[in-house]
């Protein structure tokens, strides 16, 4: 991180700066900016004991590094930059460099690989018209960088249930205009469920749980697919004054027509163990949201298969993405999905 620092301190704004108690970023040493990231990057309380005694060690080795470190922390005013930020956020195995201006509200994005930013880029026209993202003021095709807007949003954890049912309310009814336009310009494909178990699937244990899950006539429903953003739960929504952002894209794919859907549902259950949408889903409080999305392809929504549906969208997710997990993270997914079956059969319809 430090040499992330110090390499793009072109875009960075002259100062002091530290790094935070999880070692994830370096922000400026601001009391507005250290509100600003933790508001935007901390999670919640809500966790167990040992975590919390090793949060509590790397606060230490923070404080210890940032003391050790203070020659290092510090920038010089440098040239004038079209971009003064103030936080510096390395992303997995330090590819796709974000750089942060909370104070004028801006995120400059440095992409690793040109595909990745191709695709930032094309996906940002493609889903534009019908899901609010942020706006892209600035790109450069020779640098792989854009600057994008900044959403000061509202944290999943301070959410009230009726912000849960606003943000579900704007999902489905995005989700119904951009079906639509999709159906009228006759841009998917459809596929019997059987099809996504092709030749090159090599059964193991999540591919065999899934298959056992899914009611045997439930393989011969012919679906569309459509392209779709394939990530969409609350970590992937931004959350502002009744308004909803859809960030994070890059996981976009062909998938069946009602993945988003049904992701959404199941991943607050299985990521953030909220299972709000999925009690009102078992008590088809989201019935006729479903036929509607159902009903753009002519299609019924049939509910004997209301638990296949949730199935069906998990190997889906598995064709995509599972699949090429190591051996080890199969077996945990595989564990926790057992641990999430039982949950829907014991959810009251």
């Amino acid at each position: 991180m430090l040499n992330h620092l110090h390499t793009f301190s072109r875009f960075m704004c002259e100062g002091k700066y530290r790094i935070n108690d999880s070692f994830t970023y370096i922000s400026l040493d601001n009391e507005y900016v250290a509100m600003k990231a933790v508001n935007a990057f901390e999670k919640s309380d809500n966790i167990g004991i040992k975590l919390k005694l090793k949060l509590k060690l790397k606060k230490y080795l923070a404080v210890l590094s940032n003391f050790l470190l203070m020659p290092f922390l510090k920038l010089r005013a440098g040239n004038i930059s079209i971009f003064n930020g103030n936080l510096i956020l390395p992303g997995i195995n330090n590819r796709d460099i974000k750089v942060f201006d909370f104070i004028n509200s801006r995120i400059l994005v440095l992409y690793s690989e040109r595909d990745t930013y191709h695709s930032k880029i094309s996906n940002y026209i493609n889903f534009n018209t019908y899901f609010p993202m942020p706006s892209i003021f600035l790109k450069n095709d020779v640098c792989n960088m854009i600057i994008e807007e900044l959403i000061d949003f509202k944290p999943y954890e301070k959410w009230s249930c009726n912000d849960k049912q606003y943000v579900i309310n704007d999902v489905f009814q995005k989700q119904i205009d951009y079906l639509k336009s999709a159906e009228k310009k006759k841009n998917y494909r459809n596929i019997f469920v059987r099809d996504l178990l092709n030749e090159d699937i090599v059964n193991d244990c999540i591919c065999d749980f899934l298959i056992s899950k899914i009611n045997h006539q439930a393989f011969d429903l012919e679906l569309p697919v459509i392209r779709l953003h394939g990530d969409l739960w609350s970590g992937n929504l931004l959350f502002k004054q009744n308004s909803v952002y859809y960030i994070d894209w890059e996981y976009s794919n062909d998938l069946i027509f009602f993945f988003d859907l049904y992701f959404i549902a199941f991943s607050e259950l299985f990521f953030v163990n909220d299972s709000i949408y999925i009690d009102m889903y078992y008590q088809c409080k989201l019935d006729n949201e479903f036929k509607d999305v159902f009903q753009i392809f002519g299609l019924q929504f049939y509910e004997h298969y209301r638990t296949d549906y949730i199935y069906i969208m998990l190997l889906n997710h598995y064709v995509n993405s599972w699949i090429y997990e190591d051996k080890d993270v199969k077996e945990n997914i595989c564990k926790r999905l057992k641990q999430m079956s039982n949950q829907l059969n014991n959810i009251p319809a």
